[in-house]
């Protein structure tokens, strides 16, 4: 079933600083229509920054069509502006900068094309990382102590997914580690200057918990990092442990008794 893909584009090309000329402090997303079924391998993994030949087209006739779709978000209701480019086959929608984590759902109109309608599409989208910060610090491996033994932590709902922490980089893989991604993070400048250690990690649902240091810092699905405090009900420092659940939280619900 056809749905929109949504994605969050920094100002790097001129139709885009035009765009951003008179939006200060706000985002650019692309968003267009694609069909799973015969969708590029970069828009299935929510990778692209622009449609496939075949997603252009698709968009385009349903543009055509009249089709047009509502963005609602929350935490934060915010307003925005959207554009059309027919020559690239998506929309742009420009909304305020994105300071914490927040839902976008995209509602379209009942319209069908070749009996296939556009389903609704919820993304989450996180505060992007400023780019000039990744250039000017660049990206560093989350790593054990040196001399460290490494350290598997497995997916409580997963048999496939897990981590491995070494003292030169941690991995993740989600095929019991026929293939495998090395995890990095953006330092700020006071951790640029020292070098960073993990202890060990810990998987929620879809996001992951590092202890770093004697802090705890929670890396979301699309690979954005945040350090945990006072704010979440945790301590900020003096942190000794961390542990991932021993069961799956969908396969044993947490009880509630009257």
């Amino acid at each position: 079933m056809p749905h929109f893909l949504c994605t969050l584009l920094a100002a790097e090309n001129a139709e885009d600083q035009e765009l951003l000329k008179t939006a200060s402090h706000k985002d650019i997303l692309r968003i267009w229509i694609l069909d799973p079924e015969k969708a590029s391998s970069a828009e299935l993994n929510n990778k692209a920054e622009v449609p496939s030949l075949l997603s252009r087209v698709l968009t385009k006739e349903f543009f055509n069509l009249g089709q047009d779709f509502i963005v609602d978000s929350y935490p934060i209701t915010h307003e925005y502006n959207k554009q059309f480019h027919a020559a690239n086959g998506y929309w742009t929608v420009i909304i305020y900068n994105v300071s914490t984590e927040l839902i976008l759902t995209i509602y379209g109109k009942p319209i069908t094309f070749q009996d296939l309608f556009i389903m609704d599409t919820s993304y989450t989208i996180e505060k992007r990382l400023d780019l000039s910060v990744i250039k000017a610090l660049g990206y560093l491996s989350l790593q054990l102590a040196s001399g460290s033994n490494p350290l598997i932590v497995h997916h409580p709902c997963s048999d496939n997914s897990a981590l491995l922490l070494t003292d030169f980089g941690t991995f993740i893989s989600h095929d019991g580690f026929i293939t495998v991604e090395e995890l990095k993070i953006v330092p700020t400048e006071k951790q640029q200057e020292e070098e960073i250690e993990v202890k060990t990690a810990a998987f929620l649902e879809r996001n992951i918990l590092f202890l770093i240091g004697d802090s705890i810092y929670i890396r979301h699905a699309k690979g954005f990092y945040a350090q945990l405090g006072n704010q979440n009900n945790l301590p900020e420092g003096k942190i000794i442990g961390l542990q991932s659940r021993m069961s799956c939280a969908a396969a044993y619900p947490v009880k509630i008794i009257n």
